[in-house]
């Protein structure tokens, strides 16, 4: 269980339609060409000592770190080739490819959940959030593309990257 929670049970709705942990962004099948802007070094999900926060520090290690120490049966199930030569080959000051970040991605976020207390549960749904709507005795309620409807104490809405259009405006 869960020191914050107690016995009581927390359920995490999870709404995107993509890949959970990935996003739109950081999908496997993206373009080789396609680099983030930050180098492999200074990539990380988790916190350390120069994080001031109120839980704890969870230290683990940098995208470089994880690419140099994954290991291959943990590597296979993350990326396969060509991308896991790619990932094997990352320096620290190279800019890695979106393509690397959502491997690296996929492989926290599945540790995330293995690491879940008992008492918590993340259920995931791929599609998307249409509306948000009151709902009975002062619950908020997603309405899901797919007509769910999930009823929830608090609500976060991450959009992430927006679809744009480009236009011949300035």
């Amino acid at each position: 269980n869960s020191p914050l929670l107690g016995s009581d049970r927390l359920v995490v709705h999870l709404v995107d339609p993509h890949r959970a942990g990935l996003g739109r962004v950081w999908r496997p099948d993206n373009d080789a060409r396609l680099w983030m802007n930050s180098l492999a070094a200074d990539v990380t999900l988790f916190t350390d000592h120069s994080v001031a926060c109120e839980g704890p520090i969870v230290d683990g290690p940098s995208l470089v770190e994880w690419a140099h120490s994954v290991d291959e049966v943990t590597l296979a199930e993350y990326a396969a080739e060509p991308l896991a030569t790619e990932i094997r080959h990352l320096r620290g000051d190279s800019f890695p490819t979106r393509r690397v970040q959502s491997a690296y991605l996929a492989w926290f976020f599945d540790r995330v959940l293995d690491a879940a207390p008992d008492n918590v549960d993340v259920v995931i749904h791929r599609t998307r959030v249409v509306d948000l709507i009151d709902g009975p005795s002062g619950h908020q309620c997603a309405v899901l593309a797919d007509g769910t409807r999930v009823a929830a104490d608090s609500v976060v809405l991450a959009l992430g990257h927006l679809d744009t259009q480009v236009t011949g405006d300035a």
